[in-house]
């Protein structure tokens, strides 16, 4: 399911999703850059909203054709 809306809880670090089956999607990328370097480490166990994680860099396009249709490379 897509998630509405995240809220983060700042003292222990949880994060709680709130399911709802018309919430936009949110690819999140990366950053613009970091000084410190490579980010290598997640949490661990992945959280169940998390759908995938990867340490790299690149860049990446969304198009978005229709309303039905995006173009992810």
């Amino acid at each position: 399911y897509q998630i509405l809306n995240i809220h983060y809880n700042v003292t222990d670090g949880a994060s709680y999703p709130i399911p709802y089956k018309s919430a936009p999607v949110y690819i999140t990328v990366g950053d613009g850059g970091n000084q410190e370097g490579l980010a290598l480490r997640f949490n661990d166990p992945q959280p169940d909203y998390s759908a995938f994680r990867e340490a790299n860099y690149g860049h990446s396009t969304l198009e978005i054709m229709n309303k039905t249709y995006a173009f992810y490379h």
